[in-house]
C-alpha cells in the first residue's frame, strides 16, 4: 500500500523506483500482482508517467486512510504497552495538547508516576471506559455534548493573541477582534493539531471568506516566522525571540481554551487527589510567559524529534520543509543528521529487525533520510571547514538543584554543533576539576548558579581550576539568576550571559579563538 501511495505520488516508475531502492521491473512486477489480485487497474501507465485510473483515486484515498489508521493503532499500542506499569497514571493526549504536555513535563517531580498516550484516531472516552487510560487531556470545548458519566477538572485557561510585525497597520491597535482580521492572510495550526479556540477562529474567518494560512505540520510554535507575510494567532502565553520584534495584541473576542482532565466518575475518589495535586503546581509552571530561550530550545528539540519521526513513518512530502526549518534555526548540518535522521534510521532498522515494519517500510525512511541527505549537502562541506571547536562541560553549581537554564545552554550549545557533558545539577568543585583533567579536548567550563547563597559555590569552581592548573586550559563562563557581570568578573570568568541564546553566541565565539 505504501508503494502505490509513492507511486501516485512520483507519478513515475523510475522514480518511485529509485526512491524505493528497489529495481524497476520488480516494482512492475508488484504493481502487477496487485491489480490482478484487485481484478482491476490502478494506474495508467504512458510513456510520460503514471496516472490514477478512476478507481486507483477512489483506492488511493482509502489507502491513505488505512495507512494513517495502522500507524496511529501501532503507536497507540506501542504507548499503551509501555504505560502499563503497575501505579503508573495513563494519561491521554491528542495532538494539540502541547499546553498540557509541557504542563505535565514540568510536574514530573511531583511524585506522581504517569505516561502520556497518544490517543490518535480513537475515540478517548471509550478509552476511559474500557480502562486503556485513566485521564484524558483535553479542552472544556470537548466536553459539551459528553455523557453525565464524565467529569472535568480545569487546568489552565488559555487565551489567543494575534502578533504581527511592527509596521503592520494593525500594530498601533490596543486590541483586536476576528473581525478585524477578514482582509488579512492569517496564520494558524492545521485542524487537528490546533485547539479548540483557534479551531473556532479558523471557523469564524472561514465564514468571512478569508485567507487563511497553515503552519508547517509538525513545527513548533513559529510565532514570528510568518510576520511578514500576515498576522499569526497563537498562545497569548508565548514570549515572541527578542531577536525578532513583534507586536502582540489580545484577541478580545476570542474562545478561550480552558486545558484540563477528563474522567470517570466513577473514579472520582481515586483521582480528584491526584488531579489536585497536580493543580498546585499551575501557578509555578503554567500560568506565566514563556521566556525566548525556553522558546528557542524547544523549536530547536521539537524540529528535530520531527524530522526522526519524519523520517521514521517514510515522509517524503515532509521531510525538506522540516530540514529548511531546521537550518534557519541555525542549527548544525552535522545536528541535523544525528540527532534527527540518524535517529530515525536506527529506530527504524531497529523496528524492521524486531519484525515491526515491512520492507517497503524500511526503503521509504530510506529514501526519506536520502532526500534530506541531498539538502544538507553543501551545508556539510561548509562546517567541514570550520576549525574544531573543542568540547564544553557544563554543571550547576553544589547545593542548586535548579537545572531548566542549564538545560536550554545545552540544547542552544548542541545545535550549533558543539559537544557538551553536562554533570547535572549540584556539581562539586572536585567534579568539574576532574572532567578538565581527564578531557584534553574540554576548553569551556559553564557555571549555572540560581541562588545567591551558593555564589561562593561558582567562585569555587574557578578557584579549585586555579589550584589544578588547569585554569589556563579553558575559558569560563557564568550564568543563572543569581550571577551577574560583576560577579563573574570578581570570580575571574571570561564571560557572564543572560539568556540561552547569548550564552550559545558567547561560547562558539570562546571556542573559535
Amino acid at each position: 500500500m505504501r508503494m502505490m501511495l509513492v507511486l501516485a505520488e512520483c507519478k513515475s516508475m523510475t522514480t518511485t523506483a529509485k526512491k524505493l531502492h528497489v529495481t524497476q521491473p520488480s516494482l512492475t512486477y508488484q504493481l502487477k500482482v496487485i491489480e490482478n489480485e484487485l481484478g482491476f487497474k490502478v494506474f495508467n501507465r504512458t510513456r510520460t508517467g503514471t496516472s490514477l485510473t478512476a478507481e486507483g483515486a477512489f483506492l488511493h484515498e482509502t489507502i491513505k486512510e488505512i495507512v494513517s489508521s495502522y500507524d496511529e493503532a501501532i503507536r497507540l499500542a506501542r504507548a499503551i504497552a509501555k504505560g502499563d506499569a503497575a501505579g503508573t497514571i495513563r494519561v491521554g493526549i491528542n495532538d494539540y495538547s502541547r499546553d498540557t504536555i509541557s504542563f505535565f513535563l514540568n510536574v514530573a517531580q511531583s511524585g506522581i508516576s504517569f505516561s502520556l498516550i497518544p490517543c490518535g484516531s480513537s475515540d478517548p472516552m471509550k478509552l476511559l471506559r474500557e480502562g486503556v487510560i485513566d485521564l484524558w487531556s483535553t479542552s472544556d470545548a470537548s466536553m459539551d455534548d459528553a455523557p453525565s458519566s464524565f467529569r472535568f477538572a480545569g487546568l489552565v485557561s488559555a487565551s489567543q493573541s494575534v502578533f504581527v510585525s511592527p509596521t503592520h497597520r494593525l500594530a498601533n491597535r490596543s486590541s483586536l477582534t476576528v473581525d478585524d482580521l477578514k482582509n488579512e492572510t492569517v496564520w494558524l495550526w492545521p485542524r487537528g493539531t490546533a485547539s479548540n479556540g483557534a479551531n473556532c477562529i479558523r471557523d469564524e474567518l472561514e465564514k468571512f471568506g478569508a485567507d487563511v494560512a497553515d503552519f508547517i505540520p509538525g513545527v513548533p510554535a513559529i510565532v514570528t516566522a510568518f510576520i511578514d507575510e500576515g498576522v499569526v494567532v497563537y498562545d497569548a502565553g508565548y514570549l515572541p525571540p527578542s531577536t525578532q520584534a513583534a507586536v502582540q495584541i489580545p484577541l478580545v473576542d476570542g474562545r478561550n481554551d480552558v486545558l484540563g482532565l477528563v474522567y470517570l466518575a466513577s473514579q472520582s475518589e481515586k483521582l480528584r487527589p491526584i488531579i489536585k495535586n497536580l493543580a498546585e503546581h499551575i501557578p509555578n509552571n503554567q500560568n506565566r510567559t514563556i521566556t525566548s530561550s525556553e522558546l528557542a530550545a524547544e523549536r530547536i528539540v521539537s524540529v528535530l524529534d520531527e524530522i526522526s519521526s519524519t523520517v521514521r513513518r517514510g515522509g517524503m512530502k515532509d521531510i525538506i520543509p522540516l530540514v529548511e526549518y531546521g537550518i534557519e534555526l541555525g542549527i548544525s548540518a552535522h545536528h541535523l543528521l544525528n540527532r534527527g535522521l540518524l535517529a530515525g534510521m536506527n529506530a527504524t532498522s531497529e523496528a524492521f529487525q524486531k519484525g515491526e515494519i515491512f520492507t517497503t517500510e524500511m526503503m521509504a525512511a530510506v529514501a526519506t533520510s536520502n532526500l534530506a541527505m541531498d539538502k544538507l549537502q553543501p551545508y556539510f562541506a561548509a562546517e567541514d571547514e570550520k576549525p574544531i571547536l573543542g568540547t564544553a562541560v557544563i554543571g550547576t553549581v553544589l547545593g542548586d538543584r535548579h537545572d531548566i537554564g542549564k538545560n536550554l545552554v545545552r540544547i542552544m550549545l548542541e545545535s550549533r554543533d558543539i559537544k557538551v557533558a553536562d554533570l547535572g545539577t549540584q556539581v562539586a568543585p572536585e567534579v568539574f576539576v576532574e572532567h578538565v583533567r581527564n578531557n584534553p579536548d574540554c576548553n569551556l567550563v559553564l557555571i549555572s548558579v540560581n541562588y545567591t547563597s551558593y555564589l561562593k559555590n561558582a567562585a569555587a569552581v574557578v578557584a579549585a581550576l586555579q589550584k589544578a592548573k588547569l585554569r589556563e586550559q579553558v575559558f569560563v563562563m557564568v550564568g543563572g539568576g543569581a550571577a551577574t557581570a560583576e560577579f563573574a568578573e570578581s570570580i575571574g570568568a571570561d564571560a557572564f550571559t543572560t539568556t540561552a541564546e547569548d550564552a550559545a553566541e558567547k561560547a562558539y565565539e570562546l571556542m573559535s579563538l
